[in-house]
């Protein structure tokens, strides 16, 4: 299957999804493939007092590392607090919420760090209808892709 043909399928799975929320796992499976990234996850944005994720879907994660951000990170994270806002920015990445060095002092990259071995993230988000909530879909990637000799450029 050329590149063509498996991003064209990994975009029909997603629409899959957006109508049938059990087909998420095996959507974000397909995206991760695509990607070659570690995990991904896909969630809703409520940023109504307090950033929330009410709806938080993801592949190739531990549970305990997610019910762990999900209770205390989420408010700290710097891509959700972008996100709040700039939430008409369909691509997100985290070289444009914070710098390398940056991450080395914020208090949720020393938290991440801690927890898993993620190193990269990027968001692309979609407002599904006017005045609804940002849905996002986020792909993330560890050390282990970070060491590789050539990196996958996924242009949307």
């Amino acid at each position: 299957m050329s590149l063509d043909e498996r991003v064209l399928a990994v975009i029909q799975v997603l629409y899959d999804a957006a109508l049938d929320e059990t087909v998420w796992p095996k959507a974000l499976q397909e995206l991760v493939g695509l990607t070659h990234s570690q995990g991904a996850s896909f969630w809703t944005l409520d940023s109504s007092e307090q950033p929330r994720l009410p709806i938080f879907t993801t592949f190739n994660f531990d549970d305990r590392f997610i019910s762990a951000y999900l209770e205390n990170m989420v408010p700290l994270d710097p891509t959700v607090q972008y996100l709040v806002h700039h939430p008409n920015e369909p691509i997100v990445h985290d070289g444009i919420v914070i710098t390398e060095r940056d991450k080395d002092i914020h208090p949720y990259y020393a938290w991440q760090r801690r927890q898993s071995d993620i190193h990269f993230r990027m968001v692309g988000q979609a407002r599904p209808a006017p005045g609804g909530r940002s849905a996002a879909s986020d792909t993330q990637s560890g050390k282990i892709r970070a060491r590789r000799s050539r990196s996958v450029c996924f242009d949307p």
